[in-house]
């Protein structure tokens, strides 16, 4: 199969990779009239398929007829629709016996059903081109979510690749044959994660969430949003937790759980155990439930809001970004290290971890640092200048870290820069 521009002087047939008439020399680019005509070989002839106003379209019509004709030769006669085969892929990702099971699968379902079946999913998989899969992440990009806030890139690539996966399944079944077009979308994701609290942001949300304040009147999601803080890890996992995995003589919680596979170790402060004590202490069960007794997943969203707000927060910050203000936290404290940073955020790889890699160098540096600056005062004994000028930028550093209003940090600058001035003056 092929595609071939017609000259619209002389109706002469040229490849489509060339810039002319190779009859006539007529240029394609701004001549008015040039058809592109898709052909199949049988037989040693060439069959005219169908004629296109522009080589895009012709490109798109070649892909579905590649995949007919693939179609034909694998004996497939009916080609399924992508709701059919998700609804088969589905039963078995749900499966923990399954080698494909995903712990994040019912995810996968609410952004089928959000995104992706509304759209595409009453079509054939060789009716669905790359053009209808852009339409749906584009899309996103501009839809809202319940919460306000636009879908992220990260969103959009994760409803890209459940359409590819659906794709990759059914061709290894032998339901489809045809091409991915979800292969050919690119969509950036950055992870470098600069969405973090300060310890005095994530001090004060911890004090809002206590059982004096907000946890008082709404205790179950006062204790997810503290063990969010407090141990980094996912919202799921928290909102799963079990009475009967607490062993309350250690204040230890325990569950295999997790979306690595590896075990939930969690030391739980006195102030989440009296969270727990004002939810209801049971001998087992779920931990957090809605008042239909259902996962109190979803039930947390309107109560993240108001706690936000309590806390001073800005309003785009998402609870997933506690897991990475406590890997930041965790990785500057100078303390730990890489690897026992990625068991108590139970990544799967080492690779995900490595995105914090270079809070753990700077820390390092800091105290190679100490050591270097300590050798070099031995040596060399600063003079009034110099430990004026230190102290002096040690405070910058120091007024730069804090949690304060621009107009307030100005002042306090302005205020560090007199007194350095004034004791230089003194010195002349």
């Amino acid at each position: 199969m092929a595609i071939y521009v017609r000259c619209p002087e002389c109706r002469t047939d040229n490849k489509s990779s060339s810039s002319k008439c190779r009859k006539c020399g007529t240029v394609w680019k701004g001549a008015k009239g040039v058809k592109f005509r898709l052909v199949a070989y049988s037989g040693g002839k060439r069959l005219p398929i169908e004629t296109f106003d522009t080589l895009k379209h012709a490109e798109v019509q070649e892909k579905r007829y590649s995949a007919k004709a693939a179609q034909g030769k694998l004996g497939i006669v009916s080609v399924p629709r992508l709701s059919e085969v998700w609804e088969r892929l589905a039963e078995r990702i749900g499966d923990k016996d399954y080698k494909e099971y995903k712990k994040s699968w019912k995810k996968d379902v609410q952004k089928w059903n959000a995104h992706i079946e509304p759209y595409i999913g009453h079509m054939k998989m060789d009716q669905i081109a790359t053009a209808d899969v852009k339409r749906i992440v584009d899309r996103m990009s501009k839809t809202k979510s319940r919460l306000g806030n636009t879908f992220s890139d990260s969103t959009r690539e994760q409803v890209r690749k459940i359409i590819a996966r659906i794709y990759n399944w059914g061709r290894r079944q032998g339901l489809y044959m045809g091409p991915n077009p979800a292969n050919d979308i690119l969509i950036r994701v950055d992870n470098e994660r600069d969405d973090k609290l300060t310890l005095v942001q994530c001090g004060r949300l911890i004090d809002v969430c206590s059982a004096e304040n907000y946890g008082a009147e709404h205790p179950q999601a006062a204790a997810v949003v503290k063990i969010a803080v407090l141990t980094g890890r996912r919202r799921g996992e928290i909102c799963d937790m079990r009475w009967e995995n607490i062993d309350w003589e250690t204040g230890i919680y325990k569950s295999p759980d997790t979306k690595s596979g590896d075990d939930i170790l969690l030391t739980m402060p006195d102030d989440v155990q009296n969270l727990l004590h004002l939810i209801g202490r049971q001998d087992e069960g779920p931990i957090f439930t809605n008042r239909a007794g259902r996962s109190y997943y979803y039930s947390l969203d309107a109560r993240w809001q108001e706690i936000k707000k309590k806390a001073e927060l800005p309003p785009d910050f998402v609870f997933h970004s506690l897991r990475h203000s406590f890997a930041s936290a965790y990785a500057s404290s100078g303390e730990g290290d890489i690897y026992r940073l990625k068991k108590l955020l139970g990544h799967k790889t080492l690779a995900m971890t490595m995105r914090y890699i270079h809070l753990f160098d700077e820390a390092r540096l800091q105290d190679a640092n100490v050591v270097a600056r300590r050798i070099r005062d031995a040596m060399e004994p600063e003079n009034d200048t110099q430990r004026i000028e230190r102290e002096y930028q040690a405070a910058i550093k120091r007024i730069s870290a804090m949690d304060v209003p621009d107009k307030k940090r100005s002042a306090l600058i302005a205020k560090a820069e007199l007194v350095r001035d004034m004791e230089l003056a003194e010195i002349d």
